[in-house]
């Protein structure tokens, strides 16, 4: 099922991302060097989050972030992978999730399926 939810989703979207994303208004617990910072994310899938920042991180850096969801919270150690600064586009970080749990990775997915 959630292998033809992604075909539709690429179809109709024209995209060719690994994992569907939807926007996402929820706050975002950002720790490193031991200590947390609180932030919103502006959207979501089962392969990262992107946290909005005029601070972002450098590419490359690990930290752990916790998002809270409808159905209960994830928490996963993630990679910076894109920075946006540019003033196109809202300026923050995209973070990859490394450990993803299968059963956090499923709320992910549900929940990317019932916003779209």
């Amino acid at each position: 099922m959630r292998e033809k939810f992604r075909r539709i989703f690429f179809k109709r979207a024209g995209e060719r991302r690994k994992y569907p994303r939807v926007p996402l208004t929820v706050k975002v617990t950002k720790m490193t060097s031991g200590a947390f910072q609180f932030y919103k994310a502006s959207n979501i899938s089962a392969g990262g989050v992107f946290i909005k920042t005029v601070e972002p991180l450098p590419p490359g850096t690990r930290l752990r972030v916790k998002v809270s969801l409808p159905g209960g919270e994830i928490e996963a150690d993630g990679e910076v992978v894109r920075v946006m600064l540019d003033g196109k586009h809202p300026s923050g970080m995209g973070v990859q999730f490394i450990d993803l749990t299968p059963a956090d990775k499923e709320m992910i997915e549900e929940y990317v399926a019932k916003e779209m």
